[in-house]
């Protein structure tokens, strides 16, 4: 049953593809997708709206299938970045902007991390702030941004990153991507759910981040963590009331299972943060 008022809960996040029969071979396909150039992350990013469908939906199985499937999570995966940068959009035209009023001049390196992005996509998320953060540097004739600039710049740009989950919740309610973009309907949700939303920000943090030392040697990890965000922010919608417009039912079923597995589960390694499924041992 779903915990009233308390949806939040990392344990359930964590083990949620422990749901699946087949849940560690798909998170150890994606694993082996994540690098693979051009389509491998845009692959694994468009998984997330087959498996949102599963949260919500009477499915016999929690995690959607990967096999006959990947041209349909490339095509999800693609509008997927393009939600993440329009909401980067307004960032992107003031830092061009800025960086032609100081006179930059695209060079060698420029060039490098565009092919970088356009053959390993998932560094598309984190390239804007990182420009920023460079071009604010005394590197390579720069620094080409005065501090106040880069500050508000980068300040700007996390300020909108921290909405796109919402907007991405709103795309598991209703099934379409244009959803991302109600203001109207993400702003009320993150008002009225703000201790919420920053418990599913801080526990995905927690997920994702240690991790990412380990990505070149297990890469199916940063996709464990990946679902486990999804199900965080998702968690929001157990006890919100379906609104006009949304299509899908509001059944809670696989997420329902989950807060049961958290609370059942001991093959796990478990956090103050989130739960870590294992191949042995108990709590």
């Amino acid at each position: 049953m779903i915990h009233s008022h308390a949806p939040i809960d990392p344990h359930a996040a964590g083990l949620y593809s422990r749901l699946d029969a087949d849940g560690d071979a798909r998170i150890r396909w994606a694993g082996r997708l994540v690098f693979l150039p051009i389509v491998g992350w845009p692959m694994v990013l468009g998984y997330r709206k087959a498996l949102t469908d599963h949260f919500f939906a009477q499915t016999d199985r929690a995690m959607p299938e990967w096999r006959g499937r990947h041209v349909e999570h490339l095509w999800n995966g693609v509008r997927g970045i393009g939600v993440i940068q329009v909401y980067a959009f307004p960032v992107w035209v003031a830092f061009v902007i800025a960086l032609h009023r100081s006179e930059f001049t695209p060079g060698a390196a420029t060039w490098i991390g565009a092919a970088i992005c356009l053959l390993v996509p998932i560094f598309t998320n984190i390239v804007l702030p990182i420009a920023i953060l460079a071009a604010s540097q005394p590197l390579r004739g720069g620094p080409y941004l005065e501090p106040g600039t880069a500050l508000a710049l980068s300040t700007a740009f996390h300020v909108l990153i921290f909405l796109v989950p919402a907007g991405f919740v709103r795309v598991s309610a209703t099934g379409r991507f244009r959803s991302a973009f109600r203001l109207d309907r993400t702003l009320p949700l993150i008002r009225r759910r703000f201790g919420d939303y920053l418990r599913a920000w801080w526990f995905g943090l927690w997920m994702n981040l240690p991790i990412l030392p380990l990505v070149p040697f297990c890469p199916w990890l940063l996709f464990w963590a990946y679902v486990g965000s999804l199900v965080l922010f998702n968690q929001l919608l157990t006890d919100e009331p379906v609104l006009d417009g949304e299509d899908r039912p509001r059944t809670a079923s696989w997420l329902a299972r989950a807060y049961d597995r958290a609370d059942t589960e001991d093959r796990v390694l478990r956090t103050p943060f989130f739960s870590l499924p294992l191949p042995f041992g108990a709590r």
